[in-house]
C-alpha cells in the first residue's frame, strides 16, 4: 500500500509549517501501537512524543474508532489488516467492473451501500471518478513496463519472431483501429484515429512494433483497399483474405433470390393442395345430392387436373429446396477445402488441389445461379467473391513457403523434416482446427486425427538414438508455429470490436486513457484455460500479475466524507453565494 505523504499549504510556506496526512492503514497501525503502549503503562503523551505524532491527531483517530463502533462497524474493519482488506476489495471491484465488465461507477457505489461497506469506504460518484482515473493511469503505466520488460527478455533469446496481424476498424462513432496477433490473441493496436487510410494504419503499427522483437510477415483482413495497401506497401508483408467475407458475399448474392423462389413455390404448393381438397369435396357433394338438369360438371376430371397440378407444384418446391441446400453446400465447401492439410487424413493440400476444389464449388454456384436467372446486382456479389480466389491460392502457396522458412531456423535433418511435414505439423494444425469446430462430434473427430498423427510422430522418434527431450520440445514449438502460420480468418478482431461496443454502449464515450487500460487488461490479465495471458503466449515468458502489481502502487481507498447537517449545508450554500 502507499505510504504516508506530506502536503504543504502554500499559505503557510513562509511560516515553515508542514501538515502531515497519514493514510488509513498507517493510522490504524499507530492506533494499535498506542493501545499496546498504554497497556504496558506508557502514557498517551509520552507515546505521541516518541512516535512524533500530535496527541490531537491520535485522539481524533480514537474518536473516529469509537464512532464507528457505535455505528455497528465491526472492530476488524478498523484495524490495519481490515483497512487494507477493504481497500483491496474496493479496488478489485473498480478494476473488474470498469475494465472487465461494461458497468458504470454508480454500480460500485451501490454495491458498497447495499453491503454496508459504504460506512468505511467512500462510494460517492466523485470519489469513484477520481479513483477510476488513478486506476486507469496506473494500469497503463504498469502495462507499458511489463511489455518493455518482456520485449527486452525476448530479444535476448534469438532473432525476431515472425507474426501475423489481423486488422479491422470499429466506430464509436470515431474511427478506432484494432490489430490483434491471432495465435496469442495479443492486442497490438487499439487506438482512435482521424482517418483509416493505409498511411494511418502503417503509422499506428510501426509505432507499436518499435521495440518489439517481432516482424510482421502476414496481415489478415477483409478486402478493404486501404488495408491491402497497408499490408503490401506499409508492412511489406503478405495479405491473406478473410474466408468469411468470401462466403458472406456469396450468401448475400444468392440467399434472397433462392429464398424468394422457394417461398413462391411453397405458396403455389399450398394453393394446389387446397384446390385438390376443394375438388374432392365437390366430387363428394355431387354424389350425395340429386343431379340437376343439364350437363353435369366432370368433377372426376377436375380432381385429376388438381392432383396433377399438385404433383407439379410439389416437384417444383422440392427442387427449390434442393437448390437451396446445394448452394449452401457449395458455399460451405469453399471453407471446408481452404486448409493447407486434408482434415481427414493430414495429407498436404497443394495449390492445384485447392484451385480444383474451389473451382468445383464455384461451378456449382454458377450453375444454380443460371438456373434461377440471378439478377445483375446479385451476380456482381458472386463475381466479387470469385475475384478473391486468386488471393486464397496465393496465401496457400505463401503458407507452404513460410513453413519452410520457419523449419530452417531449427536446421532439421532430412529425417526430422520428413517426420515434421508428414505427421507433427499436420497434427498440430488439425488440433487447432478441432478447437474451432462448431459441434462436439466434429471436434472429437478432428481431435482423433490430430492425436493419431502426433502418436505416429512420437513412434517414429523413438527409433532415433540421438533424439533428446530438448530437441523434441524445440521441434514441437516450431511445428506449432508452422501450423499457426496459416490464417484464414480475422474473427479475433471482430470479437474484440464487439467487446468494445459493449463498453461504448454503456458509457457513450471511451476516453483514450480508458481504451489503453482496456488493452492492457486484455493483454496482461485475461487468461485461457491453461492460465496463460496473451502476453505470455506472444512472448513465451511469464510476467508479474497485473492486478497485484497495480494494487501495490495505488493509494489506500479513502474513507467516506463526514455527513454535514442540513444547517451546515445551508450555511455553506449562503457563503458560496
Amino acid at each position: 500500500m502507499a505510504a504516508a505523504y506530506t502536503h504543504t499549504d502554500p499559505e503557510q510556506t513562509a511560516k515553515s509549517r508542514t501538515y502531515q496526512r497519514h493514510c488509513r492503514g498507517e493510522a490504524a497501525g499507530q492506533l494499535r501501537r498506542l493501545h499496546q503502549a498504554q497497556a504496558s503503562g506508557v502514557s498517551e503523551r509520552a507515546h505521541a512524543k516518541e512516535v512524533g505524532i500530535p496527541r490531537t491527531t491520535m485522539r481524533s483517530w480514537e474518536r473516529r474508532r469509537r464512532e464507528g463502533r457505535a455505528q455497528g462497524i465491526p472492530e476488524f474493519f478498523q484495524t490495519e489488516e481490515g483497512v487494507e482488506w477493504v481497500s483491496r476489495l474496493v479496488w478489485a471491484l473498480l478494476f473488474v467492473m470498469s475494465l472487465r465488465c461494461p458497468a458504470g461507477l454508480r454500480c460500485i457505489g451501490e454495491v458498497l451501500e447495499l453491503s454496508g461497506l459504504g460506512a468505511i469506504a467512500a462510494g460517492s460518484f466523485g470519489t469513484m471518478q477520481r479513483m477510476a482515473v488513478t486506476l486507469h493511469e496506473t494500469v497503463d503505466d504498469v502495462g507499458a513496463e511489463l511489455q518493455q520488460e518482456l520485449a527486452e527478455q525476448c530479444a535476448k533469446r534469438g532473432p525476431p519472431g515472425r507474426i501475423t496481424v489481423c486488422e479491422d476498424e470499429t466506430f464509436h462513432p470515431g474511427v478506432c483501429l484494432v490489430a490483434v496477433e491471432p495465435a496469442s490473441n495479443f492486442i497490438l493496436v487499439e487506438e482512435y484515429a482521424e482517418r483509416r487510410d493505409a498511411k494511418t494504419w502503417t503509422a499506428a503499427v510501426d509505432k507499436v512494433m518499435t521495440g518489439l522483437p517481432f516482424e510482421v510477415v502476414q496481415s489478415t483482413s477483409d478486402e478493404a483497399v486501404a488495408l491491402k495497401k497497408h499490408a503490401k506497401e506499409g508492412l511489406d508483408s503478405h495479405h491473406s483474405p478473410d474466408t468469411f467475407h468470401v462466403q458472406h458475399e456469396l450468401v448475400k448474392g444468392t440467399s434472397l433470390p433462392l429464398r424468394s423462389r422457394a417461398r413462391r413455390a411453397t405458396e403455389a404448393l399450398v394453393k394446389a393442395i387446397a384446390a385438390v381438397r376443394k375438388a374432392g369435396e365437390m366430387l363428394a357433394e355431387s354424389k350425395r345430392t340429386h343431379r340437376r338438369r343439364g350437363r353435369p360438371k366432370n368433377y372426376v376430371k377436375l380432381l385429376d387436373q388438381a392432383e396433377r397440378a399438385e404433383r407439379r407444384a410439389r416437384e417444383v418446391a422440392e427442387q427449390c429446396a434442393a437448390d437451396q441446400e446445394a448452394m449452401s453446400e457449395a458455399i460451405r465447401g469453399i471453407s471446408q477445402v481452404y486448409h493447407p492439410y486434408d482434415l481427414a487424413t493430414g495429407a498436404p493440400r497443394t495449390v492445384d488441389d485447392l484451385a480444383a476444389s474451389i473451382a468445383e464449388s464455384f461451378e456449382k454456384i454458377n450453375e444454380i445461379a443460371d438456373k434461377i436467372s440471378l439478377s445483375a446486382k446479385c451476380r456482381k456479389r458472386v463475381d466479387k467473391a470469385a475475384r478473391v480466389v486468386d488471393s486464397m491460392l496465393e496465401t496457400m502457396a505463401w503458407t507452404h513457403l513460410e513453413m519452410q522458412i520457419r523449419l530452417s531456423v531449427v536446421e532439421p535433418t532430412a529425417t526430422e523434416r520428413s517426420a515434421l511435414e508428414r505427421f507433427l505439423i499436420p497434427g498440430r494444425y488439425i488440433g487447432l482446427a478441432a478447437a474451432k469446430a462448431q459441434t462436439a462430434d466434429k471436434r472429437y473427430e478432428l481431435q482423433l486425427v490430430s492425436d493419431r498423427l502426433t502418436a505416429e510422430f512420437e513412434a517414429m522418434t523413438k527409433d532415433w538414438s540421438d533424439f533428446t527431450d530438448a530437441r523434441a520440445a524445440e521441434l514441437a514449438k516450431v511445428a506449432l508455429g508452422c501450423a499457426q502460420a496459416f490464417q484464414r480468418s480475422s474473427s479475433c478482431v471482430e470479437g474484440r470490436n464487439g467487446h468494445l461496443a459493449l463498453f461504448h454502449h454503456g458509457l457513450h464515450q471511451l476516453t483514450p486513457a480508458k481504451l489503453r487500460a482496456l488493452t492492457v487488461t486484455h493483454n496482461f490479465h485475461i487468461t485461457r484455460a491453461d492460465g496463460s495471458t496473451p502476453a505470455e503466449r506472444l512472448f513465451g515468458l511469464t510476467h508479474a500479475p497485473l492486478f497485484a502489481t497495480v494494487l501495490s502502487r495505488l493509494p489506500m481507498w479513502p474513507r467516506p466524507a463526514k455527513k454535514r447537517s442540513a444547517q451546515g449545508r445551508r450555511g455553506g450554500a449562503k457563503k458560496a453565494a
